[in-house]
């Protein structure tokens, strides 16, 4: 059975108490949009435990987590919390507890810099919005545009990937002049190897891998 649960405010409003208290008989939880603006802090057991991206249902021993394709990535920040969690000893082996779209798009660090850049220049303005700087709206205005990159893409021919990069770092290139382009560019070269490692061992492909869980009679919480 799928149970859905949804906002109905601008956030809050105690959406993370009733995921944690539905995900104790759920069998998966999924998180399906968003990124890693939000935060929920859970006490267990005299414990503090802060998630920004992974699903809070990721607490109850027989629960695993999927991160959907809706969802605006950035492996960084999964990788910090899988590192705490780890160290919390809520798992040992996050392959056992954890799993990621294939096609959900990363946060990268030209988007990043954009959402900064955007929210420094309208300050004071109407047009100031208040963001977190932390990519998501760029990155979910990549996506939209069809510029962005997702999990997948990571594993494609690197001249493929070197292509998608380029094309995504071009769309907002006039945000930066050419050293400031150039640093970025090589930063993120650098990361890719290493979300490359990490995130193959969670990937899956999320459409096919709910269709069985839902044949399975799993109990899924999105």
């Amino acid at each position: 059975m799928a149970t859905i649960l949804l906002g109905a405010q601008w956030g809050d409003e105690g959406k993370g108490k009733v995921v944690d208290h539905l995900a104790a008989s759920a069998d998966l939880v999924v998180r399906f949009q968003g990124g890693n603006n939000a935060g929920h802090s859970l006490w267990v057991g005299g414990k503090k435990t802060v998630l920004h991206l992974i699903p809070s249902g990721i607490l109850h021993p027989r629960t695993r987590c999927l991160i959907g394709e809706g969802v605006v990535l950035d492996p960084q920040v999964l990788f910090h919390e899988i590192a705490g969690l780890k160290k919390a000893g809520v798992f040992e082996d996050e392959r056992d507890r954890i799993l990621v779209a294939e096609r959900a798009h990363l946060i990268l660090p030209v988007l990043k810099e954009v959402d900064l850049i955007r929210e420094g220049s309208s300050r004071g303005t109407s047009g100031h919005i208040g963001t977190t700087g932390r990519g998501i709206g760029p990155t979910y205005e990549a996506k939209a545009r069809r510029i962005g990159i997702r999990v997948i893409d990571l594993f494609s021919d690197d001249g493929i990937l070197r292509g998608k990069l380029d094309r995504l770092h071009e769309a907002f290139a006039h945000h930066f002049d050419s050293v400031t382009l150039r640093e970025i560019q090589e930063r993120t070269e650098a990361l890719i190897p290493v979300f490359r490692k990490d995130l193959a061992p969670l990937m899956v492909d999320s459409t096919q891998f709910l269709k069985q869980a839902h044949e399975s009679g799993q109990e899924v919480l999105f």
